[in-house]
């Protein structure tokens, strides 16, 4: 079975629309140079509302810019990540998370979660921009560094200043 090379996007597009918009590029760039907007925009929006229902989805989205190291979730993480879900939709009040050291705790709830939270456009008591977190740590030093990390990812993802999220963009 022959491996097919992904270095570009697929594209919603089918075939035939695809040779429509190669045609529109040669007789009139113009109106292709428009529509590949639109198509972009509309693709980028989709994607945008995908990045702020789910936390799992901004997370495998935003992972790479946090981290160099591929993204592997475990149970552990999904469980974590739904357990986050919950807490911003206020299904849970409290949540304490126990986990053993080096299992990407501070990337997901200090880093990624703060700015999944801050950069979604639906305003609630544990969404927005608006949401005030804490960071605690054993060590003061590594709390100010997640707290740190995250407020640059959101600010890398538009909020709290009101722009998009950069996963999205």
């Amino acid at each position: 079975m022959r491996q097919q090379k992904r270095n570009r996007p697929v594209s919603a597009l089918s075939r035939e629309r695809l040779q429509k918009l190669a045609y529109l590029r040669t007789t009139d760039p113009a109106a292709w140079h428009e529509l590949v907007d639109l198509i972009f925009e509309t693709e980028r929006h989709s994607r945008r509302e995908e990045y702020e229902h789910s936390f799992a989805a901004f997370v495998r989205a935003a992972w790479n810019q946090i981290d160099a190291a591929p993204l592997s979730l475990a149970w552990l993480h999904e469980v974590i990540i739904e357990n986050l879900e919950a807490v911003c939709s206020g299904e849970i009040r409290h949540l304490i998370i126990n986990q053993p050291p080096r299992t990407s705790k501070t990337p997901l709830v200090s880093i990624l979660y703060p700015a999944w939270v801050w950069c979604r456009s639906k305003i609630g008591p544990q969404s927005g921009p608006q949401v005030k977190l804490f960071c605690v740590s054993y060590l003061a030093l590594l709390a100010e560094a997640s707290l740190s990390s995250s407020i640059t990812q959101s600010r890398r993802d538009g909020r709290p200043e009101g722009q998009d999220c950069p996963v999205a963009a």
